[in-house]
């Protein structure tokens, strides 16, 4: 499952001024990148023997906009339909569940995953939980990181990618290193070096970080279009894991 966050912080470049009316800080490009990265992700899946492929998305709620097993034509037509607009009141006043956004994925793994098959969830956020609907914690952080412990314990892996977590500030030091723990603790555990299977990307090489987990899940029977110098440099840069294949 491919799980896509779509709150307001996704067209906002500067996480120190996040939350500004009108069109201040609104950058598109920012979220274009990261469905460009999706789109990665499903076409190399879609190369995978028998493997099926679901997208979810996440703002003030979670959204299953492609039920596993869906075309992944299709699933690519869904990315690319994603728009925030610039408008406050509007999408951009969307939060953050990402409690909710695993949840879905749960269930539809649960409802349409093979039986046998390997199950992993691959999620991309680009700051703190900051909502949460299905427990009476009252902390979306801890419920984000409660849900991806039920779904590790029910064997399913999590792949986590930490976009654009760089602190813009010394105003939103704290809320960035936070947010980069939260991903680390989501993350499922490599099981041949032991380190957390979360990955660290900007604009600029988030289509690489998410080649690279479609290695890790398909293995070897994946090709990457390109030299090798060209493919670790599109991977390595801003990875905060290191994968051994």
């Amino acid at each position: 499952m491919v799980v896509l966050d779509r709150s307001g912080s996704m067209v906002e470049a500067d996480a120190s001024i996040r939350g500004a009316t009108g069109q201040t800080n609104y950058e598109p490009g920012k979220l274009e990148a990261a469905k460009a990265g999706a789109i990665a992700l499903v076409e190399s899946l879609a190369e995978c023997p028998d493997t099926n492929i679901g997208f979810v998305t996440f703002g003030n709620d979670g959204e299953v906009v492609s039920p596993l097993g869906t075309a992944p034509a299709t699933i690519v037509a869904a990315i690319e339909a994603i728009e925030i607009g610039p408008e406050r009141p509007g999408p951009r006043d969307q939060g953050t569940n990402m409690q909710d956004g695993i949840a879905e994925a749960r269930d539809e793994l649960a409802t349409n995953g093979q039986s046998g098959a390997a199950a992993n969830i691959v999620l991309l956020g680009d700051g703190l939980a900051s909502r949460e609907s299905r427990s009476d914690t009252n902390d979306a952080v801890l419920a984000a990181g409660l849900e991806a412990g039920e779904a590790k314990g029910e064997g399913t892996t999590v792949y986590t990618v930490q976009y654009d977590l760089a602190p813009s500030s010394p105003n939103n030091l704290g809320d960035i290193l936070e947010a980069r723990d939260l991903m680390r603790t989501m993350a499922s555990a490599d099981p041949d070096t032991n380190s957390q299977l979360t990955f660290g990307s900007v604009q600029g090489n988030v289509v690489g970080v998410f080649q690279r987990i479609a290695l890790y899940i398909c293995g070897d029977v994946l090709l990457f279009e390109g030299t090798l110098a060209d493919f670790v440099a599109a991977t390595e840069e801003g990875s905060s894991s290191t994968p051994r294949r």
